[in-house]
């Protein structure tokens, strides 16, 4: 998890451009193996058509999560704070983000990135890419 946390935040995940940029094994081209719509680069990742969720969605899950556990634990000073916050907060991630333009201030969903790469293992493993076996030869 640390690795791909340091990863993600350099914009490092190894999405298929970033592969075809190293010439890793048998990717052929830099485009998205899921949608074969776009270059898959770190933005790709999270707008990709094929997501099965969408950032906001989990965002809103989590934050209901955290304020079920607030109210079992009969917190409800705690309860009306993230209520108050949770105005701001959804407001300020879901508009468009100055630096990443087009895109919103919430960038960062393990939940897509792991679906991303069982997927695209089941994409590679049909047409015969073995990117462990690179791995290997490498010393990795």
């Amino acid at each position: 998890m640390r690795s791909y946390k340091i990863k993600n935040f350099l914009k490092e995940l190894p999405t298929y451009g970033v592969l075809y940029q190293r010439e890793v094994n048998e990717i052929v081209d830099a485009v998205c193996p899921r949608c074969n719509n776009e270059i898959e680069d770190w933005y790709h990742v999270w707008k990709c058509e094929r997501n099965e969720v969408e950032l906001e969605e989990i965002l809103y899950e989590a934050i209901a999560e955290y304020e079920e556990i607030l109210i079992s634990d009969d917190k409800k000073e705690e309860v009306e704070i993230l209520r108050d916050i949770n105005i701001n907060f959804y407001e300020t991630m879901l508009t468009q983000s100055d630096i990443l333009l087009g895109y919103s201030n919430f960038c960062e969903v393990t939940r897509i990135w792991v679906k991303r790469c069982d997927e695209v293992a089941e994409i590679e493993k049909d047409r015969g890419i073995d990117l462990k076996k690179e791995k290997k030869n490498r010393g990795g």
